[in-house]
């Protein structure tokens, strides 16, 4: 399920991080076609991120210094991502349930007392605080691994 979620190059790179792999088996590995797998890293090769590396008959693929660096960075961005999606969430769920919670009180206050108010926080404040902080983080992190 995960891999649904992260690009096919940096699938290559986090598999190359263990160990060199041929084309073969990392195509076998990640379900890739070997066509597939073979573009992917002519890419990942080209940008610096990978080597090849012959070894009689066989070429393996490592990632550089460059590539485990690229790799950090990929992976921490999708984090930050997925945490600012989670609070987004969370804060909508809350938003929504004090709207329905808000909603029943009224009715009540109707038939108790018709000039009763409630104050309603503003959880849109809430969302953009959360959303400013993590993309402060992500700056901060993105100037620190960027080195």
């Amino acid at each position: 399920m995960l891999e649904l979620l992260i690009s096919t190059r940096l699938q290559i790179l986090l598999k190359l991080k263990e160990r060199p792999y041929t084309i073969s088996e990392l195509s076998k590995i990640l379900g890739f076609s070997k066509t597939t797998a073979s573009y992917h890293l002519e890419r990942l090769q080209a940008g610096g991120l990978v080597e090849r590396v012959e070894r009689g008959k066989w070429v393996y693929y490592r990632i550089t210094e460059r590539g485990l660096k690229s790799l950090q960075i990929r992976v921490l961005a999708s984090l930050i991502f997925l945490s600012c999606a989670l609070i987004s969430a969370i804060a909508a769920i809350v938003q929504g349930l004090h709207r329905i919670k808000e909603a029943g009180m009224a009715e009540i206050t109707k038939k108790v007392t018709p000039t009763a108010t409630e104050v309603t926080p503003d959880y849109f404040l809430l969302q953009l605080v959360a959303i400013t902080t993590i993309a402060l983080i992500s700056f901060i992190l993105f100037l620190y691994f960027r080195r």
